[in-house]
């Protein structure tokens, strides 16, 4: 497969000598050639400052997605932690509501998990929306 700098390098080699050229002509292609080989330098320069420059993108994209994986991570052993606390705050009251209802005679609710609470929380926000 033939790449586009095969066939610049094809298109700027010189004309066989068996091809007659008048010398304006010449003089003109070989201007040409040398704005050709300007250009090229000029769009082979803008190449590699794109390219630097995506590169550079995907080092900083990778970056933020390493930044965000390790927030999430945290956030992640965090809601972990807080799940547990959640679980013994609800158990600790249940077993307040068990002893006071013992005490008193009362019907205060003894939540077993932090499901339950959480459940209960949710009847509650319905009624007061409804």
């Amino acid at each position: 497969m033939t790449t586009l700098a095969d066939r610049v390098a094809e298109a700027l080699k010189p004309l066989p000598p068996e091809i007659a050229v008048s010398a304006t002509n010449q003089q003109r292609m070989h201007d040409t050639i040398e704005s050709l080989q300007s250009l090229l330098r000029e769009v082979w320069e803008e190449y590699e400052g794109v390219r630097r420059l995506w590169s550079g993108d995907i080092e900083y994209w990778r970056c933020l997605v390493s930044d965000r994986d390790k927030r999430i991570e945290a956030q992640s052993e965090r809601l972990v932690v807080m799940e547990g606390a959640l679980q013994q705050s609800v158990e600790l009251q249940g077993h307040y509501a068990m002893l006071l209802n013992m005490y008193d005679g009362g019907r205060r609710i003894e939540f077993k998990s932090a499901d339950e609470w959480l459940a209960r929380l949710a009847v509650l926000a319905a009624k007061e929306i409804s």
